[in-house]
């Protein structure tokens, strides 16, 4: 009986042993197997190495071989979370699509431009920047239509980096319905994807707009004037299809320490191309689709108007028009001297910006009332 549990157990022994061997062999050959395919990656350009993003919520794209990454880090509740998103590129008309901007809607009007308005107006905004959002609605924003011609109103924003804030948007988005959210993470190194937003959500959702301007959170839109400007333009077939705005001409990138420093890796080029100042343009609507078509086929790069309305208007060949009012400069800080101004001429400037972020509230308002005064019915 001894003997025969001694055999036994000595076949459990083996049998063991032979499992524990192919077991070994198996793992060195998938070794083998994932080491050669990482070789195979990296020969054929598909893994790449990248930085450790330095911003909250910021969003960096590389691209290699055929593949296009998308590096997100996020910050919710105080838990970090870095994503690397590695999205096959499209093939399009023998081009390869290389910055899709797959976002999605978290907060979408689709039905807003159902008027078919002469003019849409997006606006970059903070999630934090309610207060100016209010304020745009009640003063410049509020206007709605001028001489017959429709005028609609978006705020374009990113994902708060805090559940609270978020949830006060959705509670926002319910009362006035005019914001629009995509799910990439709110920073200043992603006012690009905000701006590729506003024009793929205008050629999805507004495309009969014939005007589109683009503008910020902290600024004062002179609109009746402005308006007027639009009506002339209009009537020139050459201008309307152009993007019109404050050109600046060819300048070196920042390549030392500054809020907009470009790294040689960021930006390769010796100087960008002509570009409008970001703080407000216009757009045509034949610019928004060759814009937005051009921005498919270009690696991302974060400075958003030297990008928008300087690289990609180059690459579409969308020319830049100076915007020429009653005088050549159109934004002014705002300040006492401004309003005073004003008061003499509402018309002078097209566009404001206000600095003095404190007293935000009465500025915007101030400027309002400046503008409301003494405008005839017809001009509303």
């Amino acid at each position: 009986m001894q003997k025969t549990v001694r055999v036994h157990d000595i076949r459990k022994i083996h049998k063991s042993n032979n499992m524990n061997s192919i077991f070994k062999v198996f793992v060195r050959i998938l070794c083998l197997c994932i080491c050669f395919w990482c070789i195979f990656l990296y020969q054929k350009g598909i893994i790449i190495r990248f930085r450790t993003s330095s911003i909250a919520g910021e969003i960096m794209e590389y691209t290699s071989g055929k593949y296009n990454y998308n590096v997100s880090v996020s910050k919710f509740d105080g838990v970090t979370e870095t994503r690397i998103v590695l999205n096959k590129m499209m093939e399009e008309n023998n081009k390869t699509v290389i910055s899709p901007h797959d976002y999605k809607y978290l907060i979408n009007e689709e039905t807003i431009c159902a008027s078919n308005p002469f003019m849409l107006v997006f606006i970059h905004t903070a999630p934090k920047n309610n207060i100016r959002r209010n304020m745009i609605r009640k003063t410049w924003g509020s206007v709605r239509s001028i001489k017959d011609y429709r005028i609609e109103l978006i705020f374009l924003l990113g994902v708060a980096l805090n559940r609270s804030t978020n949830d006060d948007i959705v509670q926002e988005s319910k009362q006035y319905h005019d914001i629009i959210q995509e799910n990439f993470i709110e920073s200043y190194r992603n006012l690009t994807l905000k701006g590729i937003m506003g024009l793929k959500w205008t050629i999805d959702f507004c495309p009969h707009a014939t005007f589109i301007l683009k503008t910020d959170d902290d600024v004062f839109v002179n609109i009746y004037p402005l308006f007027d400007y639009l009506l002339k333009i209009n009537k020139d077939e050459t201008g309307r299809h152009n993007l019109l705005g404050f050109i600046r001409p060819p300048q070196p990138p920042a390549r030392k320490s500054n809020l907009n420093t470009a790294t040689k890796e960021e930006y390769a080029r010796d100087m960008y191309p002509p570009f409008c100042n970001g703080l407000a343009f216009i757009y045509s609507m034949s610019a928004v689709k060759a814009i937005y078509k051009a921005s498919l086929y270009e690696p991302f790069f974060w400075i958003d108007d030297v990008f928008i309305t300087g690289v990609l208007a180059e690459k579409a060949g969308v020319k830049h028009t100076q915007l020429k009012h009653k005088y050549p400069s159109y934004l002014l800080t705002s300040s006492d001297v401004t309003l005073n101004t004003l008061k003499g001429d509402k018309d002078r400037y097209l566009f404001v910006l206000i600095h003095d972020l404190q007293r935000f509230p009465s500025r915007m308002d101030d400027f309002w009332k400046i503008l409301r005064l003494n405008t005839t019915v017809d001009g509303q």
